[in-house]
């Protein structure tokens, strides 16, 4: 079973734990385009609600006082209940620092869930939902019905009468266009979506079947095990205390370096560093997230510094200990555009993907960039002017309905074609003996791009984009 634990006022919590001033004032935690995102308890009373804008809030509660989102602080405060729940199970997913989900054993689901959800709400001081289902989608609804010490469990065999109700529009990933199309054929609920199913429109076809899953509690997305994060830590030890900057910098910079060298063997990046510095008095320690994933020595040598002043005790220094963690492969820019814990606004998130696609455009020009949009919707013409990766050349079986591809079959799996794109005729001019073949690029019913070939009457599936 999937445990999905909402902490929808954490973020409330700490600004009122960091400002002692707040006490007995109404105010309201905002989003970076200006929406309200989680108003405090006196503000909720007199009406202020989550999406508002800041001037339809007011007009509810004219003395609002309005809060930027901090989502590093937020974070590291969620880090608390991300270990709780880590030492009960090993798979741990964070999603946002109001949301994880923890997968669990039977026993613990059924006994232990309000208790454990209590003791991290006093852990935390906010009020924390837990909800119990099958699949990640059945367990966030369970905590959007769950109330403040109980848990709220949708059993197996169950999920319609619960999930039937939701509104489509609350669904993610349902484009506007096929919102609207539902509509009109009567289909705003997840019910209505899987009484429909295998009735629909043949282009909703793909997105009634996804509706219809969910409606019946399959989403097909299994809990990460997330957390603890994986790290690289490297650390020293002074034979006595020292003061001397330029010692303990040299330090730092021989720890940066047997980091850098790890992460550069695996091809992996850091986004976030943390110091712990020991002295005669304890230890001290800083974190932050880096402004873009790093690799290198010099980068992560300069965070360690920033970290380093942040941090340094009055006294001298006995210990250093230096941890980059959240790893992750591929390049900054990715990792970066890719974060699903740094980025987790919308807006925010928006601004990143339109910057580095207007540099990749003005670096390399217009063609350098194709959306996914662009390559479902492609012309005839346009076709034929990029690739699809996964190049297979796998030999395959296809079936033919009113002379066009209705489903191929490979090795290993089986796919229906839900529409052709396009076809059109190639010849290979530069072997021996000229040979032409038949391409069908089609659109799965999974929403994977495949090209097939046939020539002589055997198929061959040349590549293939998921």
């Amino acid at each position: 079973m999937i445990v999905c634990f909402s902490v929808p006022a954490l973020g409330v919590a700490c600004e009122q734990a960091r400002r002692p001033d707040l006490a007995g004032v109404p105010f309201a935690l905002i989003t970076d385009d200006g929406a309200i995102f989680a108003p405090s308890q006196l503000a909720a009373v007199r009406g202020v609600r989550p999406g508002q804008s800041i001037s339809a809030a007011r007009t509810f509660c004219p003395a609002l006082v309005t809060l930027p989102y901090d989502h590093a602080a937020y974070q590291n405060r969620a880090r608390l209940l991300w270990d709780i729940a880590a030492a009960e199970s090993s798979t741990v997913e964070p999603v946002t620092p109001e949301l994880f989900f923890l997968l669990a054993g039977r026993t613990f689901v059924l006994n232990d869930v309000s208790a454990f959800a209590d003791a991290m709400a006093a852990a935390i001081g906010a009020p924390v939902l837990a909800g119990i289902g099958a699949s990640k989608f059945s367990a966030r609804r369970a905590a959007m019905l769950a109330r403040p010490g109980e848990s709220f469990t949708i059993a197996a065999g169950d999920e319609l009468a619960h999930l039937g109700r939701v509104p489509i529009a609350e669904v993610a990933g349902v484009d506007a266009k096929s919102r609207a199309r539902l509509e009109k054929l009567g289909v705003r609920t997840l019910g209505q979506a899987a009484a429909h199913n295998g009735k629909m429109p043949k282009d909703l076809r793909i997105v009634g079947g996804r509706l219809a899953a969910l409606a019946m509690g399959r989403d097909g997305d299994r809990v990460r095990a997330a957390w603890p994060e994986r790290s690289e830590e490297a650390n020293t030890a002074f034979e006595d205390e020292t003061e001397y900057l330029p010692l303990i910098d040299a330090a730092l910079l021989r720890l940066s370096e047997k980091i850098a060298a790890k992460l550069q063997s695996r091809h992996e990046y850091c986004r976030t560093l943390s110091i712990q510095v020991g002295h005669a008095r304890g230890v001290a320690d800083c974190w932050e997230r880096l402004i873009l994933p790093a690799s290198d020595a010099a980068s992560i040598h300069r965070g360690a510094r920033r970290l380093l002043e942040r941090g340094r005790p009055a006294a001298g220094v006995l210990t250093l200990r230096l941890v980059a963690g959240e790893l992750g492969s591929g390049s900054g820019l990715q990792l970066s555009l890719l974060d699903e814990y740094g980025a987790v606004m919308p807006a925010e998130r928006d601004r990143k993907t339109a910057a580095a696609l207007t540099y990749i455009r003005e670096r390399w020009g217009g063609g350098a960039v194709i959306t996914a949009e662009a390559m479902y919707e492609a012309t005839k013409r346009a076709l034929r002017t990029y690739p699809l990766g996964h190049q297979s050349r796998e030999a395959v079986e296809v079936r033919l309905q009113d002379g066009t591809p209705a489903a191929f079959t490979g090795k290993k799996t089986r796919h229906t074609v839900a529409r052709v794109q396009n076809s059109w005729r190639e010849t290979d001019v530069f072997a021996e003996t000229p040979s032409e073949r038949q391409v069908w690029r089609v659109q799965t019913a999974a929403g994977a791009l495949a090209e097939l070939h046939e020539a002589g009457g055997a198929w061959t599936l040349h590549a293939m984009a998921d």
